[in-house]
């Protein structure tokens, strides 16, 4: 072997050698990196990561974000699972929230097991639960005042500043509860606002609610006692903030006919006045007298042609809806009788035809439902309540079929409530309240479930207020019992028309009060005390929420002898 093959064998043995070490460090490499991936707590490599996401339900609307750890934000467009783009390392937090909630519809979404800390594996437990909402509407009507608030629930504030449609900000889930409520009352003018019955509270079912109703009107101006003492008329202003009575310059007034008996009409520019008929005092009935109110003042002055001749004595009187007719109850003489209104002056006309109308049971009380479409005496006598059906054109009457209707011991005084669903007869001497539904075609009555409800002694008077929520029924206590004059008030069931005492009725009046007239807006509350020494008139404000009544400044107001009749004024 010469020289040159010794050098070519002793660099190929060299080349030999250093492959070997090659070898031998890439196997030692991986032993060490193969160590450090079993090593470290949990198995993992620390450069390993992890998803982090879920599954979404009930998704409706669009515009769902979710967001991990406030920084990290995902879209969802359907329900279904989802996963964030950024994975997170082994060990590392995560806190799924929800970050923009959908809308059209509106809905709640509400993220459970959406924190923690990853553990080795991905996260696909985050659950996000989708709810729509639905807003709560309401419909203000009459609204001039500044200041209105209404809310929901208890948390939700809405100020109102024009009539028209309104929405709470927050929205109701289906099967949740709402409770409108009036908040603040407007003023600049002073106005009341009420809840209609029946449409401020309920549960929502699958829809918006948009059938609550507000209505704001302005308080009334003025306040009428027919005093059966002197037969005078006593009138009051109405102080509009406070509800107390201040007397009209030149009250007590005394008319053509004098006066034991007082109604107003719905426009609030007429009274119409009448005596009882039965030789009180010495005095006959001569016809109904009708006067002008100021509507400034207060102060009234007698129609041309007052007194206006009638075909039987009456005892109470009331003005149809429509203003184009009115009805008295004649109680000595068992009739009704109607009478045709000139719709300018307000002048009495002749009787309607076939006026006047036999009923049983000497009728005491009168009064016609808000569309003027029917008619209905108390018959104190008889136990029972007549209905008529009224000829719109003609203001002649027709007997209901099934009329006379039973109702309690002597009834004193009906009232029909203003959505023409329910009637109500306060009996004299079961002391109690007969409650009935209305047939909407026909007129005619049937009993309530529940009726009679209790009220207190010899209730007389009776009452409701213009959101048909609210029922008021004066009690004359015609024994004296101690502690017994007083007023009862009673919520309306706007569904089934039944009774249910607000909280803290009876409210204390003084002795026999016999009538009781709510003014026009359903702020205040007026209840004549006819019996020496009171011969005076309780005024009351009434909570539009609960119907409580809390006393107005300066109540009892001074009357003339014996008021047995009032009547509230626009």
């Amino acid at each position: 072997m010469n020289a040159e093959q010794h050098a070519t064998r002793r660099n190929a043995k060299r080349a030999q050698r250093a492959s070997g070490i090659s070898t031998l460090a890439r196997l030692f490499l991986a032993a060490i990196t193969l160590g450090a991936t079993s090593c470290g707590g949990g198995g993992g490599s620390d450069t390993a990561t992890f998803s982090i996401g879920g599954s979404v339900s009930g998704l409706a609307g669009s515009g769902l974000v979710l967001q991990n750890n406030g920084t990290d934000s995902l879209s969802v467009s359907s329900t279904g699972g989802f996963t964030f783009a950024t994975q997170l390392h082994n060990g590392q937090n995560y806190a799924v929230t929800v970050k923009t909630q959908p809308a059209n519809p509106t809905q709640v979404c509400t993220a459970t097991n959406g924190s923690g800390a990853v553990a080795n594996r991905d996260v696909q437990t985050v659950a996000v639960a989708c709810v729509t909402m639905f807003s709560i509407g309401a419909t203000v009507n009459g609204l001039t005042g500044s200041g209105l608030v209404l809310q929901d629930n208890g948390v939700d504030d809405l100020a109102v500043a024009a009539s028209g449609s309104i929405t709470f900000s927050m929205a109701v889930a289906s099967g949740a509860p709402y409770d409108v409520t009036i908040k603040s009352q407007p003023s600049n003018p002073v106005q009341n606002c009420t809840l209609k019955n029946g449409t401020a509270r309920g549960t929502v079912n699958g829809a918006d609610v948009t059938t609550i109703e507000v209505v704001c009107a302005n308080i009334g101006r003025f306040v009428y006692a027919a005093n059966l003492g002197d037969l005078s008329i006593s009138a009051f202003a109405i102080d509009a903030t406070t509800g107390a009575l201040k007397p009209v310059t030149g009250s007590p007034f005394v008319g053509p006919l004098r006066t034991s008996f007082v109604a107003t009409e719905t426009s609030g520019r007429l009274l119409y006045t009448l005596d009882p008929g039965n030789g009180i005092n010495g005095v006959a009935a001569t016809g109904i007298d009708v006067y002008t109110i100021d509507s400034t003042t207060g102060a009234i002055t007698a129609v041309a042609g007052s007194p206006f001749p009638i075909d039987a004595p009456p005892f109470s009187i009331v003005i149809d809806a429509n203003g184009k007719f009115a009805y008295t109850a004649n109680v000595n003489a068992m009739s009704v009788s109607g009478y045709a209104i000139n719709p300018t002056t307000g002048a009495v006309g002749a009787p309607v035809a076939g006026s006047p109308f036999a009923v049983g049971g000497n009728p005491e009380s009168i009064t016609t439902d808000s569309g003027g479409r029917f008619v209905y005496a108390a018959n104190n006598s008889g136990s029972y309540v007549s209905a008529f059906a009224g000829d719109g054109v003609t203001g002649a009457l027709t007997p209901t079929a099934g009329s006379p209707f039973k109702a309690g011991s002597a009834p004193f005084a009906v009232a029909v409530d203003p959505t023409g669903k329910f009637a109500y007869v306060a009996n004299d001497v079961s002391n109690d309240v007969s409650g009935f539904s209305i047939d909407p075609n026909s007129g005619a009555l049937k009993a309530l479930a529940g009726s009679p409800y209790a009220a207190g002694l010899n209730p007389a008077g009776v009452s409701i207020d213009p959101s048909g929520t609210f029922l008021f029924v004066a009690n004359a206590n015609a024994f004296g019992t101690p502690g017994a004059n007083n007023v009862s008030v009673f919520r309306i069931d706007a569904s089934t028309g039944a009774l249910t005492p607000v909280p803290g009725s009876p409210f204390a009046t003084d002795t026999l009060s016999l009538s009781v007239a709510v003014d026009p807006s359903g702020k205040f509350v007026y209840v004549a005390n006819g019996d020496p020494p009171a011969n005076n008139i309780s005024a009351f404000a009434i909570n539009p929420n609960t119907g409580s009544l809390t006393p107005v400044p300066g109540s009892p107001f001074s009357t003339g002898p014996n008021p047995q009749s009032i009547a509230v004024s626009k």
